[in-house]
Order: C-alpha cells, then sequence, then structure tokens
C-alpha cells in the first residue's frame, strides 16, 4: 500500500540526498540531481503556495494541496535547508575545469537561491512572543487566515532548523534565538537542555544541516541526548534509538498510527516511559554525534530483522501487549516476547537516514569540508551560527559556575589570548537580565581587554 501524499520536508530531502549522493560521486549520481531538480520544479510551478513556502501536504497524483491548506514552521525550515544544499551541491559539481554542461548547473544554483529567498517566515513569527507558531492556515470555509494558537519556544526543537534559516535570512530578528527556552537537566553532570518529547528528531535532525560548535550548551546537549538514549536501552536489553515514528498499532483502514516517542528524563512531556519503540533512523541520525555506536546499532537492528528491501524499516515495538490506547482496533501485540517490527517506509525517515550516512562518509572520506551540511555555506549563515554559538556557550558555562571557579578562571585567562582569527568565538558576557555585553577576541582591545558590543 502507498500513501500517495508528499510534504515540503520529503521534497526537501529528495534534495538533500541527490546533494549527498553527487558529493560522494555514487553511482548514477547525475540522475539523482536529474530527479532532485525535477522535484525541485514541479511544486512551485504546479502548486499552490503561499508567500514563496509550499503546503503542509499534496497528492500525489492529483497534485493538489490537501485539505485544510496550512504552512508548518518545521517543513519549510527543511525545505529551505535544503534549497540551499541543493545550491551548494550543484556549485560544487561545476567547479571541476570542463565540468559539462556548468552553466546549466549554475543556473539551475540560481533557480535554488531565488526560491529561498521568496520564502518569507515573517507570516509565521509573533513578534509579541519572538517566536514561530506551530503553522499557518490559510483561509477557508472554516474561517479566516491565522496563525496556529500553538508556538515552538524550546531551543532543543526541530524548529530550531526554521529558526536558524529565518535569522540568517534577515527574516526574523537574533533576538528570537536567544527568546527560545533553556530548560537544563543533568545527564552524567553535564548540563543538557530539555525537549518535549524526548526525541532523536528534535535533538538531533537539525544537524543534518547545521554546522556544530562544540563545547557549546547545544552540542553538548546533543551529544548527552545519544548518551542518554544508549543507556537507556541497556537494561531494557533492547537496541537503543528512541523517536517520533509509525508503531504497531493499526486503524481499520490498515493504516499504521504514529506519534512522538522519547527518553525519560530528557522531555518535558509526561508518560514517556509508557512506551518502548525503537526507530532506526533515530540511529542513523545519532551517526552525526557517535558514528561508532551507531554503526554497531544499526548492525544489531538488522540482526533483528529490521533491515528490508529498501533499507531499514520504519520501527519495532517493544511496548507489551495490553489494549489499545485510542482509535486503533488491534492491542499492541508483541512478536513470542519480542519486539513487533513496523514493516513500512516513511520517505522522511529514509531521507534522513541518507542524509546522515552521507555526510558521515563524507566526512570519513574527504574529511569535514566535505561534509553535506548546507549551512556550512554562505556568510549570514555563518554569522548567525557564531552568534548562536556564542550565546550557547554562555548558557553553559553559567550552569557549571561554582564547583569549577577555578578552573573556569584558567579558561578564561587563556580565551583572553585567543587568535583573532580562530575557527570559534572566545568570548565572555556580563548581563543584569535586560541587557548583554560580550567581550571576545575579534573586538576592539583596550587595556589587554577585548570589547564588542552585541
Amino acid at each position: 500500500m502507498v500513501a500517495h501524499r508528499t510534504s515540503p520536508t520529503n521534497i526537501g530531502l529528495g534534495m538533500a540526498v541527490g546533494a549527498g549522493r553527487a558529493r560522494l560521486r555514487l553511482r548514477g549520481h547525475r540522475g539523482a540531481w536529474s530527479l532532485a531538480c525535477r522535484a525541485r520544479s514541479t511544486p512551485w510551478r504546479r502548486w499552490s503556495a503561499s508567500r514563496g513556502h509550499l503546503l503542509n501536504w499534496y497528492d500525489t497524483q492529483t497534485l493538489e494541496p490537501l485539505h485544510p491548506g496550512t504552512c508548518s514552521t518545521v517543513d519549510s525550515g527543511n525545505l529551505a535547508a535544503s534549497l540551499v544544499c541543493l545550491a551548494q551541491g550543484l556549485r560544487q559539481l561545476a567547479i571541476p575545469p570542463g565540468a559539462e554542461q556548468a552553466p546549466a548547473l549554475h543556473g539551475l544554483a540560481q533557480r535554488a537561491d531565488a526560491l529561498l529567498e521568496a520564502m518569507d517566515f515573517r507570516f509565521l513569527y509573533d513578534t509579541q512572543r519572538k517566536l514561530f507558531a506551530i503553522g499557518y492556515r490559510l483561509a477557508d470555509a472554516d474561517g479566516p487566515a491565522r496563525l496556529d494558537p500553538s508556538f515552538y519556544d524550546l531551543l532543543a526543537s526541530e524548529a530550531r532548523l526554521a529558526s536558524f534559516i529565518a535569522i540568517a535570512k534577515g527574516d526574523v530578528p537574533s533576538s528570537h534565538w536567544f527568546a527560545l527556552g533553556r530548560p537544563v537537566t543533568s545527564v552524567d553532570g553535564v548540563p543538557t537542555l530539555l525537549s518535549w518529547s524526548a526525541t532523536a528528531f528534535e535533538y538531533l535532525m537539525p544537524l543534518l544541516f547545521m554546522k556544530r560548535y562544540p563545547e557549546t550548551l547545544l552540542d553538548r546537549t546533543c551529544v548527552m541526548a545519544v548518551r542518554r538514549m544508549r543507556r537507556y536501552g541497556e537494561p531494557l536489553h533492547v537496541p537503543w534509538g528512541i523517536s517520533e515514528s509509525a508503531y504497531a498499532v493499526t486503524d481499520r483502514a490498515g493504516n499504521y498510527q504514529y506519534k512522538a516517542f522519547g527518553v525519560p528524563g530528557l522531555g518535558l512531556k509526561r508518560g514517556l516511559a509508557d512506551d518502548l519503540v525503537v526507530a532506526p533512523y533515530a540511529t542513523a541520525l545519532a551517526a552525526l554525534v557517535d558514528p561508532e555506536a551507531a554503526v554497531a546499532n544499526l548492525r544489531r537492528l538488522q540482526a533483528e530483522g529490521l533491515h528490508g528491501r529498501y533499507g531499514f524499516f520504519e520501527s519495532i515495538d517493544y511496548t507489551p501487549a495490553g489494549p489499545a490506547e485510542s482509535e486503533p482496533d488491534e492491542p499492541r501485540a508483541a512478536d513470542a516476547g519480542r519486539g513487533q517490527i513496523v514493516k513500512a517506509y516513511l520517505a522522511h525517515h529514509q531521507g534522513m537516514t541518507l542524509v546522515a550516512l552521507a555526510d558521515r562518509a563524507a566526512r570519513r572520506r574527504h574529511g569535514a569540508v566535505a561534509s553535506t551540511r548546507p549551512a556550512r555555506a554562505g556568510h549570514r549563515a555563518a554569522a548567525a551560527g557564531a552568534r548562536a554559538a556564542r550565546r550557547a556557550g554562555h548558557r553553559a558555562a553559567a550552569r557549571r559556575g561554582h564547583a569549577r571557579a577555578g578552573r573556569a578562571s584558567r579558561r578564561s585567562r587563556r580565551a583572553a589570548s585567543a587568535r583573532p582569527t580562530s575557527q570559534f568565538p572566545h568570548a565572555h558576557f556580563l548581563s543584569n537580565g535586560a541587557y548583554t555585553v560580550d567581550g571576545h577576541q575579534r573586538g576592539r582591545r583596550r587595556q589587554h581587554s577585548a570589547a564588542g558590543a552585541w
């Protein structure tokens, strides 16, 4: 059974997969580029869009939008990042001297740039809250056009990719990044950001497209989230890797149900320990942080029977059999005390898997410069990333505080002599809660102090 619908995330990940395939020069990569470019051009030409954005769902047979017509902040962010990826990949494909069709490739890259610039994120943004809404519903018979009443208010969220892109484009102010909530917990004594559902998707999906900044709160959070996921599976004697996914319950039409599953202790949502569903794509995302552990876990999942004709199946449901919790008619029936495999393939999860593994393969083969992460390109993305890294590092230091005061002061002295051209900014922050000033190595020096207003 094929679900004849697609979304901006599915379309975007198709582009990103083509970029990764071309970067690795895999067999058939030119055909992958052709497919990616067709996927890029078809929706904007034939499908309804709002302010440069695609709507959230389309019927792939009729190419008509599905009701209700909505724009999703997360999906639009994923598509925008994929357009950056597409443009960057096309230009790199045209770099070798005498490259075939170089003018055509540059022309396609410029078209991708234009589509990105046309995506205006401002209508999804609430200027009073300084937050993005979940989405925007177009006017229809049920009412006028309106923002969704719920908002993304956490930094540890899949929506931070959309935030990053919108800030880099200049659609929203950088103050939005600092309005995102940063509640923390401790994993092995390391401050770790809490997410809502404690899924791999929330913590790791943005890393498909965003540069990592080591020793920042956000980067350490991703590392510790993976560690917590691994340790959660050990006493349960199951593979690790939990995220939102389909699970072993179907409705009357035979469609698998779908929801967010997370790791207890990392999420604000209640009831995370009630279910145990492992999704292979969560492990693939973890390869961006801990590739050795991810490869070992993927092999374990393969031994459990989760690898099929088209790649890894959607998930394996280890939740003990019990009464159905909602609409679906079937109880969660475990297979002889083991998990029940959800033998389905979801396009966006397959896409995340391919992009993550392509990134790791490119880095292993050619080093970090060959990474498939598109947010490495462009001065605006670099500037936005530097601002985010500096503030995140500040928050991490504040949480470690008193117990390591002596060590922190020594690090501060070393940072003061950092080279102005160092890859990562070294900064010290002073704030009264309403006004923040940082001193950093790229500012003007006065009496051996580097000062720069941010």
